[in-house]
């Protein structure tokens, strides 16, 4: 009977397995040394960049300070020359260019006077084309009309006029709005009539509202342009014969002011309204007003 260990060395597959394995040991420790020398060159690129950028850094700082260095040995020799530059000179300098100005100046003005008198017809054309210009300016009438919404009111006071119903017919009723300046615009005017009576005028109406808009006011020498929104014309005639009046009075109480011009989104109409209450270029209070107090 042959023994385990001989069988095992007569059979060619045991040294096959056995050189594998030797092969598989020998091919790993390769693998170990190859990482082993990455892992090496990796620590030594590492510590090589280091040493660069500490020289950069080095050689930074050393450049920095011989730049100071030299600025401040440049501005010590700079302002050393500056200081040692004599006043006097300067002030010479100034002096001597001061005189070829005027002197410039001089002989320029000497040679136009001496153009001029050698050419007299020159200057005798110029004037005559001057005259004719003077005397048309001399005829221009000057412009009397007065284009704005500012007037001059140094009272303390204006007055707003609003609608009080008694016994069934419309009333005008007059209230103070305090005023402290020596003008007066007539948008402001008008602007305190749209917000109407306050909370502490009772029973009193008003039928100029803020559905009517105001596009623009401007007086033209005796006469308001009032320029309003369509809804001017809205409600019946009543209403509308009371709102014109409440815009009459409040705008020629004052003395500047003659008449009213209504004018609809710019246009000049005949009437408004469905009712077809005629409007007047001219228009000026129909009706006595009353003060709030008399009521």
């Amino acid at each position: 009977m042959v023994p385990p260990e001989e069988e095992q060395n007569n059979n060619p597959l045991f040294f096959i397995e056995k050189s594998n394995r030797i092969v598989a040991v020998i091919f790993l420790i390769f693998l170990i040394l190859v990482f082993m020398d990455y892992q090496a060159s990796r620590h030594y690129d590492t510590m090589q960049s280091n040493a660069q950028n500490n020289n950069f850094d080095q050689e930074l700082e050393q450049a920095q300070e011989k730049l100071d260095t030299e600025l401040k040995k440049n501005k010590a020799q700079v302002s050393d020359s500056i200081s040692s530059a004599s006043a006097d000179t300067i002030l010479g300098k100034l002096s001597s260019i001061k005189k070829e100005i005027k002197a410039s100046a001089k002989d320029k003005l000497l040679d136009e006077i001496s153009a001029i008198k050698a050419t007299p017809s020159k200057a005798s054309s110029i004037l005559g084309e001057l005259k004719p210009i003077k005397a048309k300016l001399r005829s221009t009438p000057a412009i009397t009309k007065q284009i704005t919404d500012e007037i001059m009111h140094p009272h303390p006071y204006y007055y707003l006029y609003f609608i009080r119903f008694s016994n069934k017919k419309s009333k005008l009723i007059r209230v103070k709005r305090a005023h402290s300046s020596a003008s007066l615009s007539l948008s402001t005017v008008m602007e305190n009539l749209h917000k109407g009576p306050s909370v502490y005028e009772k029973g009193l109406l008003n039928n100029f509202n803020r559905r009517i808009k105001i596009n623009k006011i401007k007086l033209v020498a005796n006469t308001v342009i009032l320029d309003l929104s369509p809804a001017i014309g809205a409600m019946g005639p009543h209403v509308i014969h009371d709102r014109l009046e409440q815009i009459t009075h409040t705008l020629t109480q004052f003395p500047q002011i003659d008449y009213v011009n209504i004018k609809v989104n710019g246009k000049t109409l005949p009437y408004i309204g469905e009712a077809k209450v005629v409007l007047s270029d001219k228009l000026r209070p129909n009706r006595p007003s009353f003060l709030a107090k008399e009521n």
